[in-house]
Order: structure tokens, then C-alpha cells, then sequence
């Protein structure tokens, strides 16, 4: 097989279609991949609400991926054969791995035996890298919770600006009850019930007229557990759980765009996978801004979205 790649489950570089059930995997060391897909508040005037709800994404995915683990639901699983895997996506896989200097990502070898899952968390969170507009002077070693931008290739080193909230949260684990999008930084109200258009929560000042008592009101507000948080009150990933970014490991840098508009463009899309069981090969190609000047705007004949598509390749770590 191919460097990275599996011969029972095709998770990974060597271009090979899976042969065993939804599920399964019989040479990469992993039992089973759980991959949530999911479309955040697009508000950009309620980061907190988006960094709350990825949050509660991040701690479901994280809780079905141990209920998988401990076996509790591995006869619910079905035996369903996957789809061939379409060899245009899987040229993918030709790009090289890590950002250079990080050296060879030590992969499985196919011993198996262990009952571990990887997870992903992909979709559309509706939030930038950074937090648009606040850039400040990089510090000589910049702490966690920054990117750094460079001219129009985010992320690639330069000055250095605060990442939003979801970015922070994904990438670092922890978002600090400081962070201007952390969600304790708004209360919360319900939306006019005239307003049809208003869905969701509409934020509001705390401290203001009709700002709500947030302690005492959002166990009724939110239904379900809580996202976990630290003594200090920062907002913190589920214990364990740690993430990386498919297009930022590998490219080095997010996109400069995964959505395109008349009038916006910016990254908001993403693939982010568990670093302690997965890793990323390769990335297909978002088209660069040459490739988009007779594209000013999308959906047009040759997009069907205005999102790009995001494909990686991924394989199971020793």
C-alpha cells in the first residue's frame, strides 16, 4: 500500500476504495471514524453565540465518539458497504503532509487491536481566523490565541491579529472568559416574536434595558448540558479532545477564501480532525484569486455554491 494508507479501511495516501462495513477498519489501528458536519449561526454580530454553539458541537462529538469507544452502541452499527471513492478526490492525497521542518507524521502500521475512533468536525462556522479589523503588533513569541496574517495570504507570518472566538476554541482548546467573543461577554435574550425573521438568540449589552439575568435564566434557555469550563472561566474544549485544522496543518495557512460573494470574501470553512488519532495527508486545492477574477461572484455557471469545496486525506496515527 501506499505510504499512510490502509488496506482495510482506504483511510489514507494509497488511493485505495474501502472494503470493509460502515465503521470498520481492519488494518489502521482505529475502530471506527465519527465525522459531525455542521452550518453555525451566520450573524457576524453574535461571535459569542457561534463560539457557544461550537462548543456544544465539539463536546457532542466528543461524547459520541467515547460512547463508540466503550462499545456501548457498537450493535446499533450497520454493516452498510461504502461508497467507491470518486479518484478525483483522492488526487488529493498527493500533496505532502505537515507544514515543512515538523517532520514524517509517525503513521499506523496495521497492527490494529485497539478500540480507538477518530473524529472530524467539518462544515461551515460562519467565523474568520481572526477577528477582522483588530490587528495589533506582534509580540516577539505571540500567545496562545493569535494567527498572524501576511499581505493577503492569512496566516502564512507577519503582524498579528486576535483569532475569533471559534478559532481560538478549535485550535487552542480554550477560549478565555476575557476573549471578546467568549459568550460570557453578552447576555442573551430571546428574539421579538413579531420579528418572523429572527431566529435563534439576539445578543444584547449586559447590564442594559431588557438584558436578562443570565445566571438565573439559562438552564431555561439551554436545554442539554453545559460546555465545559475552567476555574478561571474560560471556555474550554472536553477534556482530551484535541483538534487540528486539515487545511492550516498542511497548507501551512487556512484558505484565503472558502466562500465568495458580491460582497464578501473570506474563509469560514473548515476541516478540523482529532491530532491524537489522525492525521492529515493532503488537501485538494481551493482556486486561487487569479482563478476567481472572472468569478467575481458566486454561485455562477462554474460554481454551484458559493462555498468551496473542502476535501483532505487522512490516516490513522500509531
Amino acid at each position: 500500500e501506499g505510504a499512510g494508507s490502509c488496506g482495510g479501511c482506504g483511510l489514507g495516501g494509497g488511493g485505495r476504495e474501502g472494503s470493509e462495513g460502515a465503521g470498520s477498519c481492519t488494518g489502521c489501528g482505529l475502530t471506527g471514524l465519527v465525522v459531525g458536519n455542521t452550518h453555525i449561526h451566520w450573524d457576524p454580530s453574535l461571535p459569542q453565540l457561534k463560539t457557544l454553539q461550537v462548543a456544544l458541537a465539539c463536546g457532542a462529538l466528543h461524547a459520541f465518539t467515547a460512547k463508540q469507544e466503550a462499545g456501548s452502541a457498537a450493535s446499533a452499527l450497520a454493516s452498510v458497504a461504502p461508497a467507491p471513492a470518486a479518484d478525483a478526490l483522492l488526487e488529493c492525497a498527493t500533496k505532502t503532509a505537515g507544514v515543512p521542518g515538523k517532520g514524517a507524521v509517525p503513521l499506523a502500521n496495521g497492527t490494529g487491536g485497539a478500540r480507538r475512533w477518530g473524529s472530524v468536525l467539518a462544515g461551515d462556522l460562519n467565523s474568520l481566523p481572526a477577528i477582522e479589523g483588530a490587528r495589533t503588533t506582534p509580540p516577539p513569541h505571540p500567545p496562545a490565541g493569535t494567527v498572524t496574517t501576511k499581505g493577503d495570504q492569512p496566516h502564512a507570518g507577519g503582524a498579528a491579529e486576535p483569532a475569533s472566538g471559534v478559532y481560538t476554541l478549535l485550535k487552542y482548546g480554550r477560549v478565555p472568559a476575557e476573549h471578546p467573543h467568549h459568550p460570557g461577554q453578552a447576555s442573551w435574550s430571546a428574539p421579538p416574536a413579531h420579528d418572523a425573521a429572527a431566529r435563534g438568540l439576539a445578543a444584547v449589552e449586559p447590564g442594559s434595558a431588557g438584558a436578562p439575568d443570565v445566571e438565573s435564566s439559562r438552564a431555561s434557555r439551554h436545554q442539554g448540558p453545559l460546555p465545559p469550563g475552567a476555574a478561571d472561566g474560560a471556555l474550554t474544549l472536553p477534556r482530551g479532545l484535541r483538534l487540528e485544522s486539515a487545511y492550516a496543518q498542511v497548507l501551512g495557512r487556512e484558505p484565503r477564501f472558502t466562500n465568495r460573494t458580491a460582497d464578501f470574501e473570506g474563509c469560514l470553512d473548515y476541516i478540523w480532525y482529532d491530532r491524537h488519532t489522525l492525521a492529515a495527508l493532503g488537501v485538494a486545492d481551493v482556486p486561487s484569486a487569479e482563478e476567481m477574477r472572472v468569478h467575481p461572484a458566486l454561485p455562477d455557471k462554474a460554481y454551484a455554491s458559493d462555498h468551496m469545496c473542502l476535501v483532505t486525506a487522512l490516516a490513522a496515527r500509531a
